[in-house]
C-alpha cells in the first residue's frame, strides 16, 4: 500500500520542476524583450530637416562690377561779351535751358543804333552819287563815241576828240570814286551792324545756364566771364577701371548709374570713351560714360554709383547664389532628391548678383537647396517646404 504513494509524490516533484525550469524560461524572455525595446528607445532619432529648392534653369547671367564715381557735364562752354559796356538787361537765369541763339543779356547800345542811323544815310548819300558819276559817265562816253566818228569822216578835229577824251577819263575817275565811296559806306554800316550784334549777348550752345555773372546797370569788359552753360543731356559720368579690367571695357558697354538722391531708381547709359594713359600712382584708367537726362533730375557734381555689365552668358544653366556653397577643394550644392540631401561638387562660371552660371555636375531640373543648407550633411534626411522654378537673371 505504501509503494503507490511513493510513486505520486515522485510525479509531483517532477511536474513542480518542470513548471519552474518553464516559469525561469519565460521570464527570461520577457526580460530580453524589454531590454530590447529598452535600446531602440535609447537610440536617437533623426528628424528632417525643412529645406527650401530651386530647379536648375536656363537663363542669362551677368557679372557686373560696381564702381564709384561722380556726374559732369558732356561739355561747358563760357560766355563773354566781345566788346566792353554797361548791361542794359538780362534775360537768363541759372538752370535755364537755352539753345543757340537765344538771348542771355543785352548791352546798352543807343548811341550804336544813332550812328546806324548816320550810317543808313551816308550809304543812301553814296548810292546817289554813285548813281549820278554812272549817269555823267555814260554821257561822256555817247559824246566820245560821237566825237570820234565825226573824226574819222573829218567832220570833227583832233582838239575836239582830245577833249572829249580827258572828259571820259574824268568821267571814269569820278564813277570809280563814287564806288569807292559806297564801299566805304558799306563797309561802315556793316561794322555797326556787327557792332549793334555785339551788344546783344546770345547762347552759342544748346544747354543749361550753370553761372551768370550779370546784374542791370553793371558794367562789363570784353572777354570777361559773363555766363557759364553746360551740356547735361546727355550727362556723363566719369569713373575709373583697374588696369587688369581694361581689356574687358570698351564704347558702347552697357552701364547703369545710381545717385542718393534717387536711391530707388536706375539710370541706363553706356560706355562714351576711355581715357588715353592710365593714371601712374593707382594704376587705373578713366571711363567716361553718358546716359539720358530728359528731366535733369540729375546734376554735375553728383556721386553715383556705377555698375558695368562685364560679361554676360546667354542660355546657359543658372542657381541661385544662395544656393553656391565652398569648400578647400572647390564649389558644391545639396540637391533633394528622395526625401533626402546628396551632396554635389559642380563647376561654376560666371557669377553675377543673383544667379551663378554652372558648367558641370547639374542638370536642368535639379533641386538645389537654397534654404537650410548650412545644417545638412550628405543623406541628411530632409522636408521640402517650398519648390520655385528659377527663371531669375543677373
Amino acid at each position: 500500500m505504501k509503494k503507490p504513494r511513493l510513486g505520486l509524490a515522485v510525479f509531483a516533484v517532477v511536474g513542480i520542476i518542470v513548471l519552474v525550469l518553464v516559469g525561469v524560461r519565460i521570464n527570461q524572455g520577457i526580460k530580453s524583450r524589454g531590454q530590447a525595446v529598452s535600446q531602440m528607445d535609447l537610440r536617437p532619432r533623426i528628424d528632417p530637416i525643412s529645406v527650401q529648392v530651386e530647379l536648375v534653369s536656363r537663363g542669362t547671367v551677368e557679372e557686373v562690377a560696381v564702381l564709384s564715381g561722380s556726374l559732369e557735364p558732356c561739355y561747358q562752354v563760357d560766355v563773354s561779351p566781345r566788346r566792353a559796356g554797361r548791361l542794359a538787361s538780362v534775360a537768363a537765369e541759372v538752370g535755364q535751358r537755352v539753345k543757340p541763339g537765344d538771348v542771355l543779356a543785352v548791352m546798352e547800345h543807343d548811341d550804336l543804333l544813332l550812328q546806324e542811323q548816320q550810317s543808313l544815310a551816308a550809304l543812301a548819300a553814296s548810292r546817289g552819287s554813285l548813281k549820278r558819276a554812272q549817269a555823267q559817265r555814260d554821257r561822256v562816253q555817247a559824246d566820245y563815241e560821237r566825237i570820234k566818228r565825226l573824226y574819222e569822216e573829218r567832220a570833227a578835229t583832233q582838239q575836239e576828240l582830245k577833249n572829249v577824251q580827258n572828259q571820259l577819263e574824268e568821267a571814269n575817275i569820278q564813277l570809280e570814286i563814287a564806288k569807292a565811296q559806297l564801299d566805304q559806306a558799306e563797309a561802315n554800316y556793316a561794322l555797326l551792324q556787327l557792332q549793334l550784334s555785339q551788344a546783344v549777348i546770345e547762347a552759342p550752345v544748346e544747354g543749361v545756364v550753370m553761372e551768370l555773372h550779370a546784374v542791370p546797370g553793371s558794367q562789363v569788359g570784353a572777354n570777361s566771364p559773363l555766363a557759364a552753360i553746360a551740356g547735361i543731356d546727355p550727362i556723363e559720368v566719369v569713373f575709373f577701371i583697374s588696369e587688369r579690367d581694361i581689356g574687358r571695357v570698351h564704347s558702347d558697354q552697357e552701364l547703369t548709374v545710381y545717385v542718393d538722391a534717387f536711391p530707388d531708381r536706375a539710370f541706363p547709359g553706356a560706355v562714351a570713351r576711355l581715357g588715353a594713359a592710365i593714371e601712374p600712382r593707382t594704376r587705373t584708367l578713366q571711363v567716361r560714360g553718358r546716359l539720358p537726362n530728359e528731366g535733369l533730375l540729375l546734376r554735375p557734381g553728383m556721386f553715383a554709383r556705377v555698375e558695368l555689365v562685364m560679361a554676360r552668358a546667354e542660355e546657359v544653366l543658372t542657381i541661385p547664389r544662395e544656393a553656391l556653397m565652398t569648400s578647400t577643394t572647390g564649389y558644391y550644392v545639396y540637391v533633394a532628391k528622395d526625401g533626402t540631401a546628396r551632396m554635389q561638387t559642380i563647376q561654376i562660371g560666371l557669377q553675377g548678383a543673383e544667379q551663378v552660371q554652372v558648367i558641370a555636375g547639374l542638370q536642368e531640373g535639379d533641386a538645389v537647396i537654397t534654404v537650410g543648407q548650412q545644417r545638412l550633411q550628405d543623406g541628411r534626411p530632409i522636408r521640402v517646404i517650398d519648390v520655385s522654378d528659377g527663371g531669375r537673371g543677373r
